[in-house]
Order: structure tokens, then C-alpha cells, then sequence
């Protein structure tokens, strides 16, 4: 199956973003480099990324570029190439990954609304728990927000959504203009919320074609 049947485009308020599917072997890699992680304290303190970012969360991990060029990063790379593409009707000539870490996320913890460096961002999840907890008021409400990450644009308007949320699915995964704000809410249970993400810079020429003139 080529890459371009693996992405599907989604405008629902403005900006584009593509969703595709991690490949199970790049998922494992990841949860073991990060499992392996417990046996290595030190590794484990140097690559600490929790400073650098918004979350309040109980680990952010920044993945070293020999573990990320052994699946995420090509795959990423291919993902984004025919995302701009797609969007643009051009092909980048440059990709800089500014970083990629994984974000390890237990009951209660949050990330409240944020944006990120660069051109381009992604997320996408390694772990999801089996229960993401249940709403408090059962009789009043159709659906939760447990885990789930938002994305949002914009403000309320007729026919047009200036919020969109995703479940969060093992596999999946997102990529989208660094500008864009999104949050991920808390959930209720033990069990682990692990997922991956991104800043990357492109071609300046593509990103910015007007080059801050009009």
C-alpha cells in the first residue's frame, strides 16, 4: 500500500491535518527504548524534555536521533513529505526535526492548551488505557473528554467547528502547522497514556511563500 492511500486530509475549521498509522514495529521499538529506559537512571535524567515543555504530566522523554532513525523519523518524514504535497502541490527539498519526545501520562495529568515551535507538529499514541474513566454525570451526558486530545481554532461561528476532538487509538497518528492550539484532557484509571510527538521544520520558501510580504 503506498503512503499517500495510508493518509487521509482533514479540514474541519481552517488548517489542514493528516492522519495516518504508525507502523506496529516502530510502535514497540518506542515502548521498549522507553521501557528499557527504567534500567538506565541516568540516560533517563539526561534525556528528561519536561522542561522545555507545557505538560503537567508525569514523564516527557526527548527520543535520541539514533532511536528516532530507526523507524519514527523515516516514517515521519514520508508522512509529512506527502502531507505538504498534498496541501501545497509542492515537494519539500528540507526536513529538520527540531525534536521528537514521548510524553508518558498517567490519571488526573493534563496539557492544557498549547502550540508549538517550527512549521510543522504531530502527535500520535504508543499507549492507550483500556478505561479512560467514566462521566460523572451519566444521565446528563452523551460523551466524556477523558484522554482525548482537542484541537482548536478560531471561535464559535455558524457552520464552521472551531474545535475538534480525537480519540486517542494505538497506531495513530497526526500531523499538523505548529500554530495550531490543542489540548489533551485528563483521564481516570492507573494505567498509562503514552504517545509521541514532533516539531520539524521545512523549506522556508514553502512554508512562508510570501516571505512575510503581501
Amino acid at each position: 500500500m503506498s503512503n499517500e492511500d495510508q493518509i487521509k486530509l482533514h479540514s474541519p475549521f481552517g488548517p489542514v491535518f493528516c492522519e495516518f498509522t504508525i507502523s506496529k514495529k516502530t510502535v514497540q521499538g518506542l515502548n521498549r527504548f522507553v521501557d528499557n529506559l527504567e534500567r538506565n537512571s541516568d540516560l533517563r535524567k539526561k534525556l528528561d524534555h519536561g522542561k522545555s515543555l507545557a505538560g503537567q504530566v508525569s514523564e516527557e522523554i526527548r527520543v535520541p536521533n539514533e532511536v528516532s532513525q530507526e523507524g519514527i523519523g523515516p516514517e515521519l518524514s514520508r508522512a509529512i513529505a506527502t502531507y505538504v504535497q498534498s496541501t501545497t502541490g509542492k515537494k519539500i527539498s528540507k526536513l529538520k526535526f527540531l525534536s521528537i519526545w514521548i510524553v508518558r501520562q498517567y490519571g488526573t495529568e493534563y496539557n492544557p492548551i498549547h502550540y508549538h515551535d517550527g512549521h510543522l507538529s504531530g502527535a500520535g499514541w504508543l499507549k492507550v488505557p483500556s478505561n479512560l474513566g467514566e462521566s460523572f454525570q451519566k444521565e446528563k451526558k452523551k460523551e466524556h473528554y477523558h484522554g482525548k486530545i482537542q484541537f482548536i481554532h478560531g471561535t464559535r461561528m455558524f457552520n464552521c467547528k472551531s474545535g475538534v476532538t480525537v480519540n486517542p487509538a494505538v497506531g495513530k497518528m497526526f500531523v499538523f502547522p505548529a500554530y495550531l492550539m490543542h489540548t489533551v484532557y485528563p483521564f481516570y484509571g492507573n494505567e498509562e497514556r503514552r504517545s509521541v510527538a514532533f516539531n520539524a521544520n521545512i523549506d522556508e520558501a514553502i512554508y512562508n511563500p510570501y516571505g512575510g510580504k503581501i
